[in-house]
């Protein structure tokens, strides 16, 4: 009987444990589901909040907006210059190549930065979706706001200490430097304001300089002009001629050196190409009256009055009446 009362008890505190043991794990559960949440978050708190991850994507996040906010900016310039070109270029049927052109450069520049700006925000909205970086959109999280509050609390504190420092030293020296200044600021506005009296901005009624641009222009723009050209090199007169006509730039040409064309090199009349829908048109460089391309060197040529065609890369002098030469020209022309 003793023996059958001791398996029993045995059996019973088995059992009983069984039971506080299955209690216990019941009443875990939560906690462990607790538990197991809070160390995958510290994990992902590891991996995504370290300091190098948390300051490139937060600054990348304000530098990405500030540059957006900058375009917006841009483009709202760049359309209204292209507006204004247009209105006041008059009706397109008038326009000429160089308006077309200049339109259609401001068109492309406003068109360009549209599209950058949507680039932008494209990537920048890519990023915002991602959970490793979504939550730095706004800035760095608080815990790295308390701390960079607290370093710059620190930061000023400290400034204070060593700014009262200094200025307790120097606070004399700056009070009479500034006095200084402001005094010899005085003075010069003061001396400024006499002389705007004694000696005020005249009111011209014509102008010299004009005057002289427009008389050259009537005298050498006349036809069989006789002019005096001295080509000078190495500090020596090289060559002199009699010139008839008007001396001109090697890089005066006859027809327009750019053409606008779409996407497809087709030929536009507008900035916009009506070829396959409406497409922006570029300025491309256009063939000469010859069917080459490029520029012509720098230079002048010139036509003399016995009919002879010279070409010339340097310095030299005109004049319109013939200047007497102490030294003879290094090339000599013959006249055949």
């Amino acid at each position: 009987m003793k023996v059958f009362l001791i398996v029993l008890a045995f059996l019973g505190v088995t059992t009983g444990l069984a039971v506080v043991g299955s209690a216990l794990n019941l009443i875990t559960i939560p906690w462990l589901r607790f538990d197991s949440k809070v160390n995958m978050e510290r994990d992902l708190v590891k991996k995504v909040y370290n300091t190098d991850n948390a300051l490139y994507n937060s600054h990348w996040f304000q530098e990405r907006a500030g540059s957006i906010k900058a375009l917006e900016s841009n483009i709202v310039i760049a359309d209204n210059a292209a507006k204004e070109f247009d209105t006041a270029a008059g009706p397109r049927k008038d326009w000429t190549f160089e308006d077309k052109t200049e339109s259609a450069r401001l068109h492309a520049v406003a068109q360009g930065l549209k599209s950058e700006r949507n680039s932008q925000i494209e990537e920048y909205n890519a990023r915002a979706s991602e959970a490793d970086r979504a939550v730095f959109v706004d800035g760095i999280p608080t815990f790295f706001q308390l701390y960079k509050e607290s370093m710059k609390k620190i930061s000023l504190i400290a400034g204070l200490i060593v700014a009262s420092l200094v200025f307790s030293g120097c606070e004399s020296t700056t009070t009479s430097t500034a006095s200084t200044y402001k005094a010899e600021s005085q003075k010069v506005e003061q001396a400024q304001q006499k002389m705007n009296v004694a000696v005020p901005i005249p009111q011209i009624e014509t102008s010299q300089e004009r005057a002289n641009v427009a008389r050259r222009a009537t005298i050498f723009n006349t036809e069989n002009k006789v002019s005096y050209i001295y080509l000078v090199n190495y500090g020596k007169v090289m060559a002199f001629y009699s010139v008839k006509g008007k001396v001109s730039s090697l890089r005066s040409y006859m027809v327009p050196t750019e053409k606008l064309v779409d996407g497809d090199g087709n030929q536009c009349k507008d900035y916009w190409s009506t070829n396959a829908g409406y497409k922006p048109c570029y300025a491309v460089s256009s063939s000469d009256i010859d069917g080459t391309y490029g520029e012509n060197v720098e230079g002048i040529f010139f036509f003399t009055t016995e009919g002879a065609y010279v070409e010339w890369k340097g310095d030299y002098m005109m004049s319109d009446q013939p200047l007497k030469l102490t030294t003879q020209p290094e090339l000599v022309r013959e006249i055949k």
